[in-house]
């Protein structure tokens, strides 16, 4: 009964978007099909390249199973759950995308056609509520940025590049012509950059005198910052036409670390705009992950927005930014877990290391520009996360972290597009447990950096 409610809703949403067709170029079958042949590829994949991982072996027993029990929240590791659901979802997402559907079409085309599927039909495991909503909200962050960035190389002597961003797109339009048109808006910054520098951690209990571990050790990276169309003084005509991206990774021989923060307007309008100053307030969707051996930390937010640029005498730019917004679902690290207090489950058991968690999240960020002085930056952001009861893995504790990141740089323009400097990056945690110690983890990152501002 269950599976023929499945069908016929499939059905209906392929039917109502199709009578809605407004414009000939939406193509609403073909990108349907091709997001269930994606999610019939990855289960190949999980169950033949990589077979020790159970979820890829499918049987019928285990569609009956997933059509007729309540869904769950799952105990997938952190990167599979917080990092590799949402790029799973912005494959889905830009498969629409390319087939000329808008951002909210793309959106209920990924879940009904991809999501949900993928959810009853491809996995072994239970369906997962915390699946759902990341691979949802954070496909569609991840989706909409992805397609712009495709469209924009797609038009440049980068075009290679459009390839690696969103490869359905680019299948697309060998297979069917569907070439991307020119957006209103482009990328209007675009810097990579590198760095190497020191990583110091330490971490105590409050009921202990001493640090429990308190060691540094040297590391290197690289980073890629975007900012696509105007953030300052923007009237929002489609969702993401403003947004800015921010990704980097380091390795050292002790450790790693990727970090990702993102935000882009569902809806904004230009408020206070002057000769000297342009501001924006709207609301926001972000997705934002720390992922390390030491810290797992991710959040889908959506909230209100202020974004204000400032002409000041003697040629100085002063930009400010914050966000207020609902963190809808994130995950943090549960010490006991991620330090081996609990000893793991039986092989063949999975339990998560890190906490489900709903709550508040603040970002604030200032700049100072200044052609003969150079840049200064500050950028902070704190995380008020509510463990979901429901969600707490065997020998788990509920309670409430806090989660502060904090950074300052310095850079000072050394040729015409590359400037050096330097950076401090801080995260600071405190976890306050009902049914276990509170826990206090800080980390700090000094580095040295080479930019090449490429637009």
């Amino acid at each position: 009964m269950r599976a023929r409610k499945a069908f016929f809703l499939i059905l209906f949403y392929l039917i109502s978007f199709y009578i809605y067709a407004e414009e000939e170029k939406k193509h609403y079958v073909i990108p349907a099909v091709e997001m269930l042949v994606e999610s019939s590829l990855l289960l190949c994949f999980n169950r033949f390249v990589t077979p020790w991982k159970n979820y890829g072996h499918v049987d019928w027993s285990d569609i009956e199973h997933n059509l007729s029990s309540a869904w769950v929240w799952d105990q997938d590791e952190f990167d599979i759950n917080q990092i590799c659901h949402p790029y799973q979802g912005a494959s889905y997402f830009t498969t629409a995308r390319s087939a000329g559907l808008n951002f909210w079409e793309s959106a209920a085309y990924a879940t009904a056609f991809g999501n949900i599927p993928w959810e009853l039909f491809c996995e072994c495991e239970t369906p997962a509520v915390n699946d759902f909503i990341v691979t949802a909200v954070g496909g569609a962050t991840l989706g909409e940025m992805f397609h712009r960035f495709f469209a924009d190389s797609w038009h440049t002597n980068f075009r290679w590049m459009s390839y690696l961003i969103a490869p359905f797109e680019g299948i697309n339009y060998h297979i069917f012509k569907w070439e991307p048109g020119v957006m209103e808006d482009r990328t209007e910054e675009l810097d990579t950059y590198f760095f190497a520098g020191a990583f110091i951690k330490s971490s105590r209990f409050d009921k202990m005198q001493e640090d429990l571990t308190d060691f540094y050790h040297f590391m290197f990276g690289t980073g890629v910052n975007a900012v696509y169309g105007k953030p300052y003084g923007h009237d929002t005509k489609a969702p993401f036409d403003s947004f800015e991206f921010h990704l980097q990774g380091c390795i050292s021989t002790e450790n790693y670390m990727v970090t990702l923060f993102s935000d882009g307007y569902l809806w904004s309008k230009k408020v206070h705009t002057t000769l000297n100053s342009a501001s924006t307030v709207g609301i926001s969707l972000h997705y934002d992950f720390v992922y390390s051996d030491d810290i797992n930390y991710s959040d889908n937010s959506l909230g209100f927005s202020f974004k204000s640029r400032f002409f000041l005498p003697r040629d100085v730019l002063f930009d400010f930014k914050i966000h207020l917004s609902w963190l809808m679902l994130g995950g943090t690290e549960y010490y006991k877990f991620m330090n081996g207090d609990i000893p793991s489950p039986a092989s063949g058991e999975e339990r998560r290391t890190y906490d489900l968690c709903t709550g508040e999240n603040i970002k604030l960020a200032m700049r100072l520009i200044h052609e003969g002085f150079g840049i200064l930056s500050f950028f902070g952001m704190f995380s008020g996360m509510h463990t979901i009861d429901d969600a707490i893995p065997d020998d788990g504790s509920d309670g409430f972290t806090s989660v502060v990141m904090m950074g300052l740089s310095y850079e000072h323009k050394v040729l015409r597009n590359l400037s050096a400097g330097i950076s401090y990056q801080s995260y600071y945690k405190k976890g306050f447990y009902q049914h276990a110690d509170d826990h206090f983890d800080t980390n700090h990152f000094i580095s040295f950096f080479c930019k090449l501002k490429v637009r």
